[in-house]
C-alpha cells in the first residue's frame, strides 16, 4: 500500500500494489524476485508481481517538503536540520535538495542561517510532475515503457489493453493530484477508505 513516509519509518518501501502482470523479456521471475526456468510464456504462472516503487530519492524529496511545509513565512530549514530530523542520509539529501530548488519547488537561503523553504504552492506542483522530477517509473508493467523490447508474452497476451487503460488512468489521476492534497490525504481507518473524491480530486472514467 501506498503512505506518506514519516519520520517512523524512514527506511520503509512505499508502492502501490498493482497485483500481478505478465512480465517482460529475459528470464522468468518468481514473486520474490527469484529466476524460473523452464516455463512457457504463455502459462498464467509465469506472471510477476508488479508495482509503481518510489525510490529513497522520492522518499527524501517528500521528507524535506512535509518538514518544510510546517514551516512558516521567511524561517527556512537547513538540510542538516531536516536529515536529523528523520534520520536519513545528508549527502543525499542534498542532491535531492538541488533536484527540488532547479524545480523551482523550493528556493534556498545562503549564509550562516541558511538553508531551504518552499517556493512554488504545493497546489500547483502536481504528483506525476514530481514522479518524473525525481525519474520514476510510472508505468504498471515493464512493455508500456517507451524503449521497451519487444515482449515475450505479446503472441498470448490477454492484459495488455486493459492494463495500459489502467495506466492511462492512473496517470491522468496523478496528473490532478497536488502535492497539497497528498499530504492532506489521511491513512485508511476501520470501515473506510480514503478515495480521490473525497479530497476532492476529479475521478476519470474510462470513457474520457
Amino acid at each position: 500500500m501506498f503512505g506518506l513516509p514519516g519520520p517512523g519509518n524512514a527506511y520503509d518501501t512505499h508502492t502501490i500494489d498493482t497485483g500481478y502482470a505478465a512480465i517482460g523479456t529475459g528470464p522468468h521471475a518468481d514473486i520474490d524476485g527469484s529466476p524460473v526456468t523452464g516455463v512457457d510464456p504463455c502459462d498464467h504462472r509465469a506472471y510477476v508481481k508488479t508495482m509503481i516503487r518510489l525510490s529513497k530519492k522520492s522518499e527524501y524529496a517528500l521528507f524535506a517538503i512535509g518538514y518544510l511545509r510546517g514551516h512558516s513565512g521567511d524561517s527556512v530549514a537547513s538540510v542538516k536540520e531536516i536529515a536529523g530530523h528523520y534520520g536519513i542520509p545528508k549527502a543525499l539529501l542534498a542532491k535531492v535538495m538541488q533536484l527540488l530548488k532547479r524545480s523551482k519547488i523550493v528556493r534556498s537561503a545562503k549564509g550562516m542561517t541558511g538553508g531551504y523553504a518552499l517556493e512554488r504552492p504545493l497546489n500547483s506542483v502536481y504528483f506525476l510532475e514530481f514522479l518524473h522530477l525525481m525519474d520514476e517509473q510510472t508505468t504498471l508493467v515493464d512493455c508500456l515503457s517507451a524503449d521497451a523490447p519487444m515482449c515475450s508474452q505479446e503472441p498470448c497476451c490477454e492484459i495488455r489493453n486493459p492494463i495500459t487503460a489502467l495506466n492511462a488512468l492512473l496517470h491522468k489521476q496523478f496528473q490532478t493530484l497536488t502535492l497539497e492534497q497528498l499530504f492532506d490525504l489521511e491513512a485508511p481507518s476501520t470501515g473506510h477508505r480514503v478515495s480521490l473524491n473525497d479530497i476532492g480530486v476529479r475521478t476519470v472514467s474510462s470513457q474520457e
